[in-house]
């Protein structure tokens, strides 16, 4: 899923950083941090986040609904092979 960067929305600092379960195992000083450099995107339904062989420009937190990993297979079809969220 890409994400949309809304310039009005919220900074990551202003929503509880304790709607993610990894967030709310970390310290405090650590979670801030991460509060005040990153952003809340709106995730879109079946849009990747990253695809095979790109590289990593993100770390992504969901706060809800849930991201998957998906595999394509050489038959076309596609298998879930994670969940978060």
């Amino acid at each position: 899923m890409t994400g949309r960067r809304d310039a009005a929305g919220p900074r990551f600092a202003d929503m509880s950083l304790t709607q993610n379960g990894l967030l709310t195992s970390i310290g405090l000083e650590v979670r801030n941090e991460l509060g005040v450099a990153g952003t809340m995107v709106e995730l879109r339904l079946g849009n990747p986040l990253r695809r095979k062989g790109q590289r990593a420009e993100h770390v992504w937190f969901p706060v809800s609904g849930m991201v998957s990993l998906s595999v394509p297979l050489q038959d076309d079809t596609t298998v879930e092979a994670g969940l978060v969220g």
